[in-house]
C-alpha cells in the first residue's frame, strides 16, 4: 500500500470517528433539574429565606415512603389553611417527575401515589402561610 493511500485511509477513519461521535452526542438524552433554570436562579435568595423560615419546623415535618406512595405530615403549627406545591424529582429520569398541589386535611396530612418503585426521588415541598413562603427538601430512598 502506497503512503498516500494510508493518509487517505487515516482521514476517512478520522471522519467516520467524528461522525460517530456527533451521532452519539445528538442521541444522548440529558435532563436538567429545571427547564427554566436561569429564571429560578434569579429568585434563589427567596428560596434561601423560605428554607431558613422552615428550619425550626423540619424536625416536625414527617415524610414516609412506602413503595409507590408517600405520606406527608406537616408540622402542627402550619395548620390546614395552606397553599403550596409538592414536587417529586427523579434525578435520573425527568419523565418520572411528579407535581402535586398541596391539599392537606384538617390534621395537616396528605397522601401521594404514583411514584415508581425502585427509583430514588427528591421531594421538594413549598407552601405559603400568612404571606410567608416556606420550603423544604428531602431525599427519598428507593
Amino acid at each position: 500500500m502506497h503512503w498516500g493511500h494510508k493518509v487517505i485511509a487515516g482521514f476517512v477513519a478520522f471522519a467516520i470517528f467524528i461522525g460517530y461521535m456527533v451521532y452519539r452526542a445528538q442521541s444522548t438524552t440529558f435532563y436538567l433539574v429545571e427547564k427554566d433554570y436561569y429564571k429560578k436562579e434569579l429568585h434563589y435568595q427567596d428560596q434561601i429565606n423560605a428554607m431558613q423560615r422552615t428550619a425550626p419546623y423540619l424536625s416536625a415535618l414527617q415524610i414516609n415512603r412506602s413503595g409507590n406512595s408517600v405520606h406527608l405530615q406537616l408540622p402542627p403549627i402550619v395548620g390546614s389553611n395552606v397553599s403550596g406545591e409538592v414536587w417529586f424529582y427523579c434525578p435520573d429520569n425527568a419523565d418520572l417527575d411528579q407535581h402535586f398541589n398541596l391539599q392537606t386535611d384538617a390534621q395537616g396530612q396528605q397522601q401521594f401515589n404514583g411514584l415508581v418503585e425502585g427509583k430514588a426521588y427528591t421531594m421538594r415541598i413549598s407552601w405559603k402561610q400568612e404571606n410567608l413562603d416556606y420550603y423544604a427538601q428531602k431525599a427519598l430512598g428507593r
